[in-house]
């Protein structure tokens, strides 16, 4: 009986390798009749392996409406749905569903969607959707979704979007979207966004917006760009907001962060004198809309002899020639009679400040109030709190559990350049 089986199926298989093949001759008339049914398009096909199916030796010229492969097939092209145990490859266009338990190919253009396993490849081009379990690739430009749990990749320009718990490639420009775990580049321009956990590249302009956990890089930007460090762009328009920020040149907006270097923004050294009998040196970096203080402060009193290391954020709310209004936030780590305090002992300056330029250049005067609120936790050796003394007098003094607080109104004058 299974022998009588085994002889049964063996006689099926041929009679579809025998039976679906055309005899190669050399006549025209056989030529023609070859072409014919390269251009045929069949209603279904049955493979187990090609050539083993219903379109033998000539599958790969025949397209078909349905295709069915069991282990993987090699057929011509596609008018409607293929689906494979293992594989499925197309040596011609298919235009329809592709679904398989590894991977899809189709050689020529596509315009419907692959799903499988492991990848899909188009190497024509692409209008549709690639979901793939671990890569996705088109050869060529296209208009597409591509969906793949560790990589996309277009080798072309690509309209629409890329998502991939890795990464993502477009080798020309983007319109849409990149979504990945890592990073996500683009050889030209891209007009959409990049998000990231990582890094986003941009080699042309971006227009739209980067957000990366770690650095965002184009050359002009109109839009936003959000770094976890670092931000970097030629020309600007919009805003970037990052730990570093890197420019050439802001046309509108301006950037956020803890040290913004725009290489044709705002750069100032300013020293100055202050009712602490402090020597003060700042320095100032970024836009005149929006810039960034790291100042150091020395106090040589030496009844009290202090020294502190600031940061703080500014702003010209006035920026004429000659006349600058200027409002800055400061914060100051307090060493008193130390040289380093572990207490906490902060200082909080808001510091207004007029600025004039005698002949509208570098060089200026400036002078200002401050309000100052002085949050100290300094401790004695027998473990008491006690209050700074580097307060000249106090509006408000008050003791809490774990810090005095003290508040108290000055000013200061200075110059800069």
């Amino acid at each position: 009986m299974k022998s009588r089986i085994t002889l049964l199926t063996l006689s099926f298989l041929c009679a579809c390798f025998i039976g679906h093949s055309t005899p190669v001759d050399s006549t025209a008339s056989n030529d023609s009749t070859s072409e014919a049914k390269a251009r045929a398009v069949l209603p279904y096909q049955i493979t187990f392996i090609t050539p083993l199916g219903t379109n033998g030796i000539q599958s790969h010229q025949s397209t078909n409406y349905m295709s069915f492969n069991l282990v993987a097939g090699y057929n011509g092209g596609l008018e409607g749905l293929e689906v494979g145990g293992f594989s499925n490859v197309l040596t011609l266009d298919a235009r329809g569903t592709q679904i398989a338990g590894f991977a899809n190919m189709v050689k020529g253009d596509l315009e419907g969607i692959q799903i499988a396993g492991f990848g899909n490849m188009v190497g024509g081009s692409s209008s549709g959707i690639q979901i793939g379990g671990f890569t996705n690739h088109a050869q060529q430009s296209g208009k597409l979704i591509q969906i793949g749990g560790f990589s996309n990749q277009v080798m072309g320009t690509a309209t629409g979007g890329q998502i991939s718990g890795f990464g993502n490639y477009v080798q020309d420009s983007l319109q849409g979207f990149q979504i990945s775990g890592f990073g996500n580049s683009c050889g030209e321009a891209c007009e959409g966004a990049q998000i990231s956990g990582f890094m986003n590249n941009s080699g042309g302009d971006v227009k739209g917006g980067q957000v990366a956990g770690f650095a965002n890089a184009a050359e002009d930007l109109e839009g936003v760009q959000i770094a976890g460090f670092l931000n970097k762009a030629d020309t600007v328009s919009g805003f970037q907001i990052g730990f570093i920020n890197v420019a050439d040149t802001f046309n509108s907006g301006f950037p956020i962060g803890f040290v913004s270097n725009v290489k044709n923004g705002y750069r100032s050294f300013s020293f100055g004198a202050n009712e602490l009998q402090w020597i003060t040196g700042d320095f100032h970096i970024g836009m005149d809309r929006f810039y960034n203080i790291l100042s150091l402060s020395i106090g040589p009193n030496p009844d009290n002899t202090s020294w502190a290391f600031g940061y703080g954020l500014g702003s010209k709310v006035l920026n004429r020639t000659k006349s600058k209004i200027a409002v800055e936030m400061m914060a100051y780590h307090v060493n008193e009679r130390e040289i380093w305090s572990n207490a906490n002992n902060l200082l909080l300056r808001f510091q207004p400040k007029y600025e004039y330029y005698p002949k509208g250049g570098r060089f200026g005067l400036w002078a200002g109030p401050s309000a100052n609120l002085l949050i100290s936790g300094r401790w004695d050796g027998r473990g008491d709190a006690f209050e700074s003394e580097i307060a000249p007098y106090e509006v408000l003094d008050d003791q809490g559990t774990y810090n005095n607080y003290r508040f108290w109104v000055g000013g200061q004058v200075g110059i800069k350049f």
